[in-house]
């Protein structure tokens, strides 16, 4: 055993500190293996954060398109407004139902009344 071999040839004010320091770098090290797997983590649930957000505006962007032309005015977004996934939608992307014309006006980039 280390700390039998340690204390024949050490006095125990040499081998505390030794033994402190050997401590704190497992713990040093241990904290980088941690830090290391929780930021794999959180990357991971940001990547399907931005997954969800892009699978529920094709959802919003579909239900929006009433009459299936791939274009989608104000009136048909706006009759959309209290649908669950269009509240999902908005939600995730951090945008109050009341800004959902600014958003419109903000993707209309030709100014036509269409997205």
């Amino acid at each position: 055993d280390l700390t039998d071999v340690l204390s024949s040839t050490m006095d125990f004010w040499v081998m505390f500190p030794f033994l402190v320091y050997i401590a704190f770098t497992l713990y040093a090290v241990l904290n980088v293996i941690t830090g290391i797997f929780l930021e794999t983590a959180m990357e991971s649930a940001r990547d399907e954060k931005e997954l969800f957000v892009v699978f529920n505006a094709r959802n919003v962007f579909q239900t929006a398109d009433s009459e299936g032309n791939g274009t989608i005015t104000w009136p048909d977004l706006e009759c959309r407004l209290e649908h669950k996934d269009v509240r999902r939608f908005f939600d995730a992307v951090d945008i109050q139902i009341s800004e959902a014309k600014a958003l419109f006006k903000l993707l209309d980039v030709s100014g036509d009344g269409f997205i």
